[in-house]
């Protein structure tokens, strides 16, 4: 049974998994090319600095842990891979070719991975891409016999590469997704349209937010996702972009799902901007402050800290990424409005005022003056944004369209 796994960032060996099978403990030790680099740098994760030392299970397991699914799409892809859901070293042994980030996770007998190529995707025809749609629940993520691919999440997703207009492609070996394919939640109507219209609404705004579309796939509204954590060259290779997620960063375990949520002892904004002035630049809290106060603005209280995430620069530095995962939560009654992280200790998203967004930053150590002027400009320029966000998305709800609109009223943001 293999003990080791080989964890490569881009086409360079960086270091080694480790399992003890007795007591299913992880370590992970950076290579002797990782250290000559440099000791102290960031390299696969901010919890884990380059050392000579291996970190043990309580720092290396909350990491790899989180580049795997969660809930029923983790139990039902262990079950189909015969291995327990519990079992992250044997899942990342079979998943870990493609996952988020620019990581891969192989056995060592496997030779070093090339650069990715849109060429290498297995190519769907429209039949196939629907049938794939309506097998989510059989096989999440795309997994089955011919793909081996990871993302975090509970929701049901297809991972998949654009190979053109209306073309997709399935990652297969020596490819990469380049998109993600989210048909809408059944138990949350107009899921699909209501993410869409949130995030067109974010890059109006000036926000980094990735591009989407709408599809219709057997009745069903799904969304497109360009990933921001891949870019496709000229040449066809892809490019995959570092990052992690800050329960990642963070070394904070979901193997209970609710440990992403500050109530249950999850990361707070605190905890963000204080990984974005370690080991970034000061812009990056000012950014966290705009991503704030969408979130407010919208109605997401499910901005959790594995739907923020750090990309890592190739220079050594971090960036906040792109906002992603974000819709009005506060248009389906039936979901929690206690916000997954608080805002001056606030905790429900409908009592979040401006001066809470500019408390909660200022105790940061952004001034009071540029907090609030980062929050004046989201706010001067939140309706035009929304509806921009609405012409782009004639899919979207009259009604989801006006709550959006009268938010900053209602909330006392104004």
């Amino acid at each position: 049974m293999i003990d080791t796994l080989d964890v490569w960032l881009d086409q360079g060996l960086v270091g080694h998994l480790h399992r003890d099978q007795r007591r299913r403990r992880l370590s992970f030790g950076y290579s002797e090319a990782a250290q000559a680099g440099g000791l102290g740098r960031p390299l696969v994760s901010l919890s884990m600095p380059v050392a000579t030392r291996s970190y043990p299970d309580g720092v290396a397991h909350p990491y790899f842990d989180g580049l795997l699914p969660e809930g029923d799409v983790r139990r039902t892809i262990a079950y189909d891979l015969g291995l327990e859901d519990a079992d992250s070293f044997g899942l990342l042994a079979e998943l870990g070719r493609e996952c988020a980030g620019a990581l891969t996770i192989q056995p060592g007998d496997r030779p070093a991975p090339a650069a990715p190529r849109v060429a290498k995707a297995l190519r769907l025809t429209e039949d196939e891409l629907h049938q794939r749609i309506r097998d989510l629940s059989l096989h999440p993520l795309g997994v089955d016999g011919l793909v081996r691919a990871s993302l975090a999440g509970v929701q049901h997703k297809l991972l998949v590469t654009r190979l053109g207009h209306d073309r997709w492609g399935l990652p297969g070996e020596g490819s990469a997704s380049t998109h993600i394919l989210k048909p809408a939640n059944p138990a949350l109507p107009g899921s699909a349209i209501n993410e869409a219209l949130c995030l067109r609404v974010a890059a109006n705004l000036g926000l980094p937010a990735p591009e989407v579309r709408l599809l219709m796939i057997d009745g069903r509204d799904v969304i497109v996702v360009d990933r921001f954590d891949r870019t496709v060259n000229p040449d066809g290779t892809i490019t995959r972009t570092h990052q992690e997620d800050v329960c990642q960063a963070l070394s904070v375990s979901t193997v209970r799902p609710n440990a992403k949520y500050e109530q249950w002892g999850g990361p707070s904004l605190a905890d963000v901007a204080g990984l974005l002035r370690r080991w970034g630049d000061p812009d990056g809290v000012a950014r966290l402050v705009e991503h704030v106060t969408l979130n407010v603005l919208i109605g997401n209280a499910d901005a959790h800290g594995k739907n923020v995430s750090i990309v890592h620069d190739k220079s050594g530095s971090i960036r906040l990424a792109p906002i992603y995962d974000i819709f009005a939560t506060v248009a389906y009654p039936q979901v929690s409005q206690e916000a997954s992280m608080r805002v001056n200790g606030k905790d429900h998203i409908n009592g979040i005022t401006v001066a809470d967004i500019i408390a909660e930053a200022r105790a940061w150590g952004v001034p009071v003056g540029q907090a609030g002027g980062a929050v004046s400009l989201i706010v001067e320029r939140f309706d035009a944004a929304v509806l921009a966000a609405a012409a782009a998305t004639p899919e979207a709800d009259d009604e989801l369209v006006r709550l959006l609109l009268a938010r900053s009223a209602n909330l006392g943001l104004t």
